[in-house]
């Protein structure tokens, strides 16, 4: 991808579910698993993104809860 991502924003449930989650997401960090986030190349495809936008979650941790991480 060629655009960098703007930061997510949780909704106010899983802020209240969270709470450090939007702190690591602002930072470009997971909230899952605390890798570093590339919002310019970071993401496989505009899915991908609109998941990232939605959850602030990296490829890998995208991958991991959807299954695709599967042989």
């Amino acid at each position: 991808m060629s655009t960098a991502l703007p930061v997510p924003e949780l909704n106010p449930v899983a802020r209240m579910m969270f709470p450090r989650a939007q702190d690591m997401i602002d930072q470009r960090i997971c909230p899952q698993c605390g890798e570093k986030i590339d919002p310019v190349d970071g993401f496989r495809d505009g899915l991908s993104m609109k998941e990232y936008m939605i959850s602030g979650l990296c490829q890998s941790c995208l991958d991991s809860v959807s299954g695709d991480d599967q042989p």
